[in-house]
């Protein structure tokens, strides 16, 4: 898992506990970012989640590339309990043809969003480094 900013306590605690609800097919991470009320597009808390890059390369080769996960599964029950009340849950698509996923509810009295999207960021930096000739992951 990696955070692209600096998460308060209790958002970076539900983050973990809706990544931890987040299987991938493979080797994969999670990335998460925030933004505070005063900052987000919605007026509220608002915790994005998004696969990780992660480059692919082989030792002694300049062949390789970048890749991520697939989210193979999503426990809704875990995303439903890591908020204290549930106001909504929708499955859509974006307009770039994937899918996503919004969770809006409170986290004591704070109102908070989560958006879980299938593929990483637009200006996501690959995060781990997979060689396929040793199975190193760093």
């Amino acid at each position: 898992m990696s955070t692209e900013n600096h998460m308060p306590d209790w958002v970076w605690s539900l983050y973990e506990r809706i990544a931890s609800g987040i299987e991938f097919k493979g080797v994969a991470y999670i990335e998460g970012r925030y933004s505070a009320p005063d900052e987000s597009f919605l007026g509220v808390h608002l915790l994005k989640m998004a696969p990780s890059l992660i480059d692919v390369s082989e030792s002694a080769s300049d062949d390789g590339g970048r890749c991520f996960g697939i989210i193979h599964r999503l426990d809704l029950m875990t995303a439903h309990a890591a908020l204290d009340e549930v106001m909504g849950m929708s499955f859509g698509i974006e307009n770039d043809g994937w899918p996503s996923i919004t969770l809006e509810g409170k986290v004591g009295e704070r109102d908070v969003v989560i958006l879980i999207y299938a593929y990483p960021f637009e200006d996501a930096e690959a995060r781990a480094i997979i060689d396929k000739s040793t199975g190193f992951v760093g």
